[in-house]
């Protein structure tokens, strides 16, 4: 099934700074990432991306494969977490088939 993107925005934090630069750079070649730009912070991105395509947490993961460190913090873990749970429910949500009409049972719940 062939999804319609659906594009959205989100903040990553990085530890550093100084890896701004380099996490806008490997970001932006991403599959289904739309724009990467410097957040208002030094450490913040901030990320476009299509959550049909794919997630922060996948994102997150592939600054960290090549060498970026993310925050450590309980706040910051738990964060990710959110967000990630919030992309896949999206994706998941979006691949189910439609409801009945409450008026309406599906055929399937018919015998």
């Amino acid at each position: 099934m062939h999804l319609k993107p659906h594009y959205i925005n989100r903040p990553l934090w990085l530890k550093r700074e100084s890896d701004q630069s380099t996490a806008i750079a490997l970001l932006s070649q991403r599959e289904g990432v739309k724009s990467v730009k410097p957040g208002k912070k030094g450490n913040t991105l901030m990320l476009e991306y299509d959550q049909y395509h794919c997630d922060y947490q996948s994102l997150q993961n592939a600054l960290i494969e090549q060498g970026i460190a993310m925050p450590a913090s309980l706040v910051a873990r738990l964060h990710s977490f959110w967000l990630g749970y919030i992309d896949q429910t999206a994706r998941e949500n979006a691949a189910a088939p439609p409801a009945a009409c409450c008026n309406k049972p599906s055929r399937k719940s018919v015998k």
